[in-house]
């Protein structure tokens, strides 16, 4: 047979469908039968999708399947031969090579990505398509309407959020996660890439991540149960190491942070405690001043120090402000210099006015004080306040550091309070009846005799008494300070500091 009769009965078998083809095969053929029962045989092993279809190729299936590729909800189909456009009623099976976890899509040959609908147009949700799932569809016009059966394992996990990147972090080499908590499933985080990451909780969404200068860093916050996981990642970055630098805290009236810079693991603090208010009124003694400390203190980056400057206690008696440096991320004690007591108040009828005390370098007691018994007790940790014999008035002690001050006791006017420790915020020493309000931290005085000053151990509020027909009214004592280390640096000095104290970092 040749081949103009093969084009001729081609195209009249075909033309009742509206379908024209014309096939030319450069090998023997054979028509069997006439009319409606002819069939052509001999092709075979069609491979290119320009050759002609044979029966072997379609009972393969090539023509309508395919394994699927794609992720994230979104399948591609490559068909072969292509097809050309979309038409409503193609038949489409595919291998799923993925488990979804919410609305999906199809895409063949790249003509454009169609829902997958169940149920005629709803969306899928997730878990109805497993990996390696087969999957029927049929093409409506719109949609890829899926006719075989759902995959149903049960809600798919909370959608997973990493939270937002941190780019150039240059406070510290260590961040909070801030990934979202899991509703359903539980979440785990992977370093993706970047050297020398260390997560703490990997299972925790607010995970601390400690990584390196100069390094960034892809993390991955997966959420996962039986049915799929759900992924995001974020990206953290650290800048360069801190340079050299110096900061200084002047007071204040609050508490002041501090944050270690990058790559920073010591620090060098120079403490001034405030001086304590002068004294009234006719023989007024100065205020003791305050101490002067050094030292260098290990930190890790990322570290937030608490600074309470020192304030100068009032006119009238009011006791010095230590001046306090803590770690807030473990509540160590770093350093500590001590405030001045205040001064002594009116000396009558030849009565000598016993001095203040000074702050002292010490880190052991607070010493200093008024001479004889001017000055109230040496104090705990927060001072003791006055306590004259006989009865008359005494004056607030100096804060400490973990305790306030005690309250002079009550004599023929109001008492001086003591002083706040930075504990319980660092507030000042209220006066008495006509005295001198204690400095941040230092305890009030009370008209005539000192407030204590402030300190690791705060000073001893002074006594107010009469004896041998002299009014005799006592200087404040003075705090004793505190280094970390046991040893204050060289210069540290006892009675150092007028004014307000000040506080001075150096790294």
């Amino acid at each position: 047979m040749n081949f103009f009769k093969i084009y001729f009965i081609a195209i009249f078998l075909l033309f009742g469908v509206t379908v024209f083809a014309q096939v030319q095969i450069n090998r023997p053929v054979e028509l069997v039968g006439n009319t409606f029962d002819a069939k052509i045989k001999g092709i075979k092993s069609v491979t290119d999708s320009l050759d002609a279809t044979s029966v072997e190729s379609i009972q393969s299936g090539i023509l309508i399947y395919a394994v699927a590729s794609g992720s994230n909800n979104n399948f591609f189909l490559n068909i072969s031969p292509p097809i050309n456009f979309y038409q409503p009623g193609m038949v489409f099976n595919f291998l799923s090579n993925q488990t979804i976890t919410g609305s999906t899509t199809l895409n063949i040959n790249n003509l454009g990505a169609k829902p997958i609908t169940k149920s005629v147009n709803m969306p899928l949700a997730g878990c109805e398509i497993q990996n390696n799932q087969a999957v029927t569809v049929v093409f409506d016009g719109t949609n890829f309407q899926m006719t075989s059966a759902l995959a149903l394992f049960g809600p798919p996990p909370t959608t997973s959020n990493a939270g937002p990147d941190q780019l150039n972090v240059t406070a510290n080499t260590t961040v909070n996660l801030a990934a979202n908590i899991p509703s359903n499933g539980t979440g785990v985080w992977n370093l993706i890439s970047g050297a020398g990451g260390t997560i703490a909780s990997p299972s925790s969404p607010t995970s601390t991540f400690t990584g390196q200068p100069l390094t960034t860093y892809t993390l991955v916050w997966a959420i996962s149960n039986s049915c799929a996981t759900s992924t995001d990642t974020v990206i953290i970055s650290f800048a360069s190491c801190a340079v050299p630098g110096t900061q200084t805290f002047n007071y204040s009236g609050s508490i002041a942070n501090f944050t270690v810079p990058v790559c920073i693991t010591s620090i060098t603090i120079q403490a001034y405690g405030a001086q304590g208010g002068d004294g009234c009124c006719s023989a007024s003694v100065p205020g003791g001043k305050g101490a002067y400390i050094l030292g260098t203190v290990n930190v890790t980056p990322g570290d937030i120090l608490g600074i309470l400057v020192g304030q100068q206690g009032g006119f009238r008696s009011g006791g010095g402000g230590g001046s306090f440096i803590w770690n807030t991320s473990n509540a160590n004690t770093l350093l500590v210099a001590a405030g001045g007591g205040g001064g002594g108040g009116d000396t009558k009828n030849g009565s000598v006015a016993p001095t203040a005390g000074d702050g002292q370098i010490t880190t052991t007691t607070s010493s200093g004080g008024g001479t004889g018994t001017a000055a109230g007790g040496t104090g705990g940790n927060g001072g003791t306040g006055g306590a004259p014999n006989p009865v008359w008035s005494g004056s607030g002690g100096g804060a400490g550091w973990s305790s306030n001050g005690a309250d002079g006791q009550y004599g023929g006017e109001a008492i001086g309070t003591g002083g706040a420790s930075p504990v319980n915020g660092g507030a000042a020493g209220n006066a008495g009846l006509n005295g001198g309000v204690g400095g941040y931290g230092g305890g009030g005085g009370a008209t005539y005799p000192g407030g204590g000053g402030g300190g690791y151990n705060g000073g001893g509020g002074g006594n107010a008494w009469i004896a041998g027909g002299g009014n005799y009214a006592g200087g404040g004592g003075g705090g004793s300070s505190y280094y970390i280390n046991g040893i204050p640096g060289n210069g540290s000095a006892s009675g150092f500091q007028s004014g307000n104290g000040l506080v001075v970092l150096t790294w």
